[in-house]
């Protein structure tokens, strides 16, 4: 996978973001606000990766969804078929990260959720990642992410969500990672599940 170094970033910044929580509140419930796992992220992803300096990234915090399309589309053909976003992306709203590889040219989208979301939510963001598949942009929309903690493992449920969406995603990319703090309820911050689904442009 092109860009498998973008995982440690993602992770790393949930990783951050969960940590300064616990030093403003001494719970971890929720992340309050939920913008601060976004900003961890982006603070990550913007230190560089795989061939990626910050000086060959783009990163743009809350972008609107149809200006996330409008880019893809105009990197890979100009202003030839616009007619064509008219009902590609029916979702409005914003994209939490947008990042933009100036080397290669080629685009990432990341959607985070703050602790155990429900199906629905992940549902939600799916349905938005079928929404920029169906761009004719293939050359430069990289992947689709979408990350969150939780307080236990949540693969074989990401799974079956996933099966639902498998003529769309026929590979999709699931990574769980649990964070062992050596901490009990009271002391610290306790153990906690980190999620990750990669979904290929």
């Amino acid at each position: 996978m092109k860009n498998k170094n973008m995982i440690e970033p993602i992770i790393n910044g949930l990783k951050k973001a969960i940590e300064k929580q616990w030093e403003y509140k001494k719970h971890l419930v929720q992340v309050k606000p939920e913008y601060l796992l976004t900003v961890f992220i982006a603070d990550e992803i913007s230190k560089g990766y795989g061939n990626n300096t910050n000086f060959h990234l783009l990163i743009n915090i809350e972008e609107e969804t149809k200006r996330v399309a409008l880019h893809l589309h105009m990197q890979e053909h100009g202003i030839s078929f616009l007619g064509r976003l008219k009902n590609a992306v029916t979702r409005k709203g914003k994209v939490d990260i947008f990042i933009f590889e100036r080397l290669s040219k080629r685009s990432n989208i990341i959607e985070i959720k703050n602790f155990n979301p429900s199906k629905a939510e992940v549902e939600k963001e799916l349905k938005r990642f079928k929404d920029f598949k169906s761009i004719p942009c293939k050359n430069t929309l990289e992947y689709c992410w979408l990350v969150f903690p939780s307080n236990n493992s949540r693969k074989d449920w990401l799974k079956d969500i996933l099966n639902r969406y498998n003529a769309c995603f026929p590979n999709p990319l699931i990574r769980e990672e649990l964070v062992k703090t050596g901490n009990d309820n009271e002391d610290g911050i306790s153990d906690y599940w980190i999620n990750l689904i990669g979904i290929k442009g």
